[in-house]
């Protein structure tokens, strides 16, 4: 994840530090974005929320240990989600997750570099966010969604984990063939 945003320190705006918020992972296509976000109610500041917004994952990102932890959301479990600061971005949601779902590994290394130049973004620098998705499964295609506390800016992407090359699989399964028949002989 690459943005002009700070995500480890925020951003300071009239006496307010706009946090980062957290990634939030679709595999299955029914990832909800836009107007039909709406769900604050005009809250102000924050409320929370019991919704996945139809993600599948959320990475709760903690940009002080440079840690986070992975987390199915079970759909229909009771999930809380915070909204974003402002009322009238909350078409970002959504932006924190706050508990619920399925811790499916925790302390994972979050990787951090600061200040790029040569991103070929437009701006003077960026910064960029490192996690591991392979437990999303080789050939998985995914949406991903991030957003800073007032809603402002998200992030959106979509991407597909490599899948294992035919190639490959043709010489893992020619080496096990090898191995069963040197066993049998010996």
């Amino acid at each position: 994840m690459v943005g002009g945003y700070d995500f480890v320190r925020g951003v300071t705006s009239g006496g307010h530090t706009f946090t980062s918020g957290d990634l939030f992972i679709d595999v299955d296509g029914d990832a909800q974005y836009g107007p039909v976000n709406t769900k604050s109610g005009g809250a102000y500041p924050a409320l929370a929320l019991n919704d996945t917004f139809g993600y599948d994952f959320v990475l709760d990102l903690d940009f002080a240990t440079k840690t986070y932890a992975v987390i199915r959301l079970d759909e229909g479990a009771s999930t809380l989600m915070s909204s974003v600061y402002y009322a009238q971005n909350d078409e970002s949601n959504p932006w924190r997750y706050l508990s619920g779902g399925t811790v499916l590994a925790a302390n994972q290394s979050l990787g951090y570099v600061a200040g790029l130049t040569d991103t070929g973004f437009a701006g003077d620098w960026h910064n960029a966010v490192f996690v591991d998705l392979s437990f999303l499964g080789h050939g998985a295609d995914f949406t991903v969604h991030f957003t800073m506390e007032c809603g402002n800016d998200n992030l959106m992407g979509q991407g597909a984990l490599p899948a294992p090359e035919p190639g490959t699989l043709l010489l893992l399964g020619t080496g096990l063939l090898g191995l069963l028949a040197w066993r049998r002989r010996h």
